[in-house]
């Protein structure tokens, strides 16, 4: 892995070969985040399965221990559709095996819910958390870095190709608000 940065102590160059903050890295995007938690959660599988456990308690551990550990840093997340898509399939899979209903079921997303009386609540939990940490930043006074790279802009002219999604485009799309003037203002 390519060295990003030397750091030296007591004249000892010491590599980074990566920058954390909140959990993201500046070599990985988010979807790769993502895609590290899924075999974490898929190794738990057998413990969910459990016929000792009642349902509601296999809900109650998936929502505290599965859910927490992949929804860490989501509010910094950029959700692009195939992440979203991602994300829904990973909350019906984990529904599936609860209930260990098989493939070969052929009951439908919908049929799952009904089963576990829920609704799909991770993505809304991620988009839920994006909003309020707009909100945060918006009237944080010790936010003034953050809240002049949100509202400020940048010289010159874009790139070629198609324009990336943003932070800030998703909670726009959400929130059905196409001015981010205003958007800064209700929150």
């Amino acid at each position: 892995m390519q060295i990003l940065k030397n750091i030296g102590i007591d004249d000892k160059d010491i590599g980074v070969n990566k920058n954390l903050y909140w959990n993201q890295t500046a070599i990985k995007k988010i979807e790769d985040d993502y895609t590290d938690e899924i075999p974490i959660q898929r190794r738990d599988k057998s413990f969910l399965c459990n016929n000792h456990l009642s349902l509601e308690l296999r809900q109650r551990i998936v929502k505290c221990y599965v859910w927490s550990v992949l929804l860490y840093s989501a509010e910094v997340w950029t959700l692009e559709v195939s992440i979203m898509n991602k994300i829904k399939a990973l909350e019906m899979w984990v529904h599936r095996r609860i209930l260990k209903i098989p493939w070969t079921a052929r009951k439908t997303n919908e049929e799952v819910l009904m089963s576990v009386n829920k609704d799909r609540e991770l993505l809304k939990t991620v988009k839920h958390r994006k909003v309020s940490y707009l909100g945060h930043i918006v009237r944080g006074s010790r936010y003034k870095i953050l809240q002049l790279i949100l509202k400020g802009k940048i010289e010159g002219r874009r790139s070629v190709g198609r324009k990336q999604v943003s932070w800030l485009k998703n909670i726009r799309e959400w929130s059905q608000i196409p001015n981010a003037g205003q958007l800064f203002h209700i929150a």
